[in-house]
């Protein structure tokens, strides 16, 4: 196995000399080397190749993610893993995009930064996603639908394409409506419309959602369709010709297929609280479900036979006296 040479650029002498004995103690697979500044760091890059770049996403002068394009571009197989004194999710996300494979937070866990550059530099296999990776999935996703309902507003020629979550909140979107007042009024009739298409579509046997449901007004036409997973597409459109409307229904059958595969932005499916178990129902249905002082009486002189009486242990008639168990009836 070749050794891996891993560079630290930081400008915090104690954080350099911690993150560096850290390194040392993963044995003699990598070595380890500190710059105290972009500049020093590129000036090391030109003398020998590194395997892993750590550095300070706001070094000095150079910054971390320009320091890490530079030693891309003379490698682009270079490993890389940003640190940041500030506290900002604005930061983690502009790493995500940057494609860092890793991020972390300062006052940093050495534990953690060492797990990281041993799953990055293959010293341990690993099958879990890094959080990053994880980050800028969502973000593509995010990218992905937006684009989608972009090309759809544009090939239907209409006003709006919504992505619309079924307790009404708007996911993504492309357009505006063209009187916008109505939009909260007319989001609660289409799903109320979109509830009873699913409710025919499971009397009707049907294992996903396949409705198109079109609404014709004067001014505007609407039409919207299920994804499942708690979403559905809606499109507002000027009136459109019979031959158009075909076109329009074919255009949004294909987008549907392809953001349904989507799961960002699926809201977690509604709890009903109402619902419990047909069993339970039955125990709570009964009226009384306290024994009896004969059932009782037999319950205990079973348990009498079976262990020996404890030092101390009350009977049935003292434990009704001090208040324990319910009082005797005559």
């Amino acid at each position: 196995m070749s050794v891996k040479r891993i560079l630290v650029v930081e400008d915090q002498p104690q954080a350099a000399h911690a993150l560096l004995e850290g390194l040392a103690s993963l044995g003699p697979a990598i070595t380890a080397h500190s710059a105290p500044s972009a500049e020093a760091a590129l000036r090391a890059l030109q003398d020998a190749p590194f395997d892993m770049l750590i550095a300070d996403v706001l070094l000095p002068g150079i910054s971390g993610l320009e320091l890490m394009a530079r030693f891309r571009r003379h490698n682009p197989a270079t490993r890389v893993i940003l640190l940041s004194g500030v506290q900002d999710e604005a930061i983690r996300s502009q790493v995500a995009r940057s494609g860092a494979d890793g991020f972390f937070f300062k006052p940093v866990e050495l534990a953690d930064v060492l797990d990281a550059v041993e799953r990055q530099l293959g010293l341990v296999k690993t099958i879990l996603p890094t959080e990053l990776s994880v980050i800028k999935n969502s973000q593509d996703n995010e990218a992905n639908i937006a684009q989608e309902l972009a090309e759809l507003r544009f090939t239907a020629q209409a006003y709006s394409a919504l992505l619309i979550a079924t307790g009404g909140q708007v996911l993504a979107r492309a357009g505006v409506l063209p009187n916008p007042s109505v939009e909260a009024g007319l989001i609660t009739h289409m799903l109320s419309a979109l509830q009873s298409s699913q409710r025919m579509g499971s009397l009707l046997g049907a294992a996903q959602p396949d409705d198109l449901l079109a609404i014709r007004g004067a001014n505007e036409h609407v039409y919207f369709t299920s994804l499942g997973g708690g979403r559905c597409l809606a499109l507002v459109t000027k009136p459109l010709s019979a031959p158009r409307a075909a076109a329009l229904a074919q255009a949004m059958h294909k987008t549907s297929l392809r953001l349904a595969q989507s799961p960002e932005a699926a809201p977690a499916a509604e709890v009903r609280l109402a619902e419990t178990d047909p069993h339970l129902e039955k125990i709570l249905a009964m009226e009384d479900t306290r024994p009896s002082r004969v059932v009782a009486e037999r319950y205990w002189q079973a348990a009498e036979l079976q262990a020996p009486r404890l030092h101390g242990a009350l009977s049935y008639e003292q434990a009704a006296q001090i208040g324990l168990a319910p009082p005797i009836q005559q």
